[in-house]
């Protein structure tokens, strides 16, 4: 039971991370987005363990906060069968995603103009 308990827990680290990355840079041009999007790509490649769309768009969002830049961080869910994604977009436009990425309905936003969840839990939304 203390395995599940915890998940909630680290989920909401992860969300606070996002909301704290670059919380008062200015927001991120495409070409900023898309160069950092691809270098944790690229770099994810060596890393020996799971890397997949949630690591590399929180890891994208933090290397843009490092450069004093923020773009926006979605999390999304298709239907059948059911599919969880993560990635960054700018004005609403998912960055460097396969056209597949529209069939997700965004459950969680965070970044520019979507406002910040400062002292939120994102179980209580």
């Amino acid at each position: 039971m203390q395995h599940t308990a915890r998940r909630p827990r680290r989920f909401a680290r992860v969300v606070n991370l996002a909301n704290l990355a670059g919380r008062r840079a200015r927001p991120a041009t495409v070409a900023e987005a898309r160069h950092a999007v691809n270098a944790v790509r690229r770099v994810a490649r060596y890393v020996p363990a799971r890397v997949a769309c949630f690591e590399q768009s929180i890891a994208a969002a933090v290397t843009l906060a490092i450069a004093g830049r923020r773009a926006t961080w979605c999390h999304g869910v298709a239907g059948y069968p059911l599919r969880f994604h993560a990635w960054l977009a700018h004005n609403e436009e998912p960055i460097e995603e396969p056209a597949t990425t529209s069939e997700y309905t965004v459950l969680l936003k965070i970044g520019p103009g979507h406002g910040d969840r400062k002292g939120q839990s994102w179980q209580n939304r």
